[in-house]
């Protein structure tokens, strides 16, 4: 964040909540881009960056459970 603004950066990401505050985020699959747009607007469109956030927090649900 303290860079917003100033630069273009490059963000590669493996957690997809690491780019929740980006302006533009572009989703690519065999070097293709697929979908771009905001982390509200990808999701929202309920393509493949959806299926992605949702079966990474489904992930991370099933990790905190096995934790307790």
């Amino acid at each position: 964040d303290e860079f917003k603004g100033e630069k273009t950066i490059v963000l590669i990401a493996h957690r997809l909540s690491t780019v929740k505050n980006c302006d533009l985020i572009f989703l690519l699959e065999r070097g293709e881009i697929v979908e771009q747009g905001t982390y509200a607007q990808l999701y929202g469109s309920g393509g493949v960056f959806r299926s992605m956030v949702d079966q990474q927090n489904l992930v991370s649900r099933e990790q905190d459970e096995q934790a307790v």
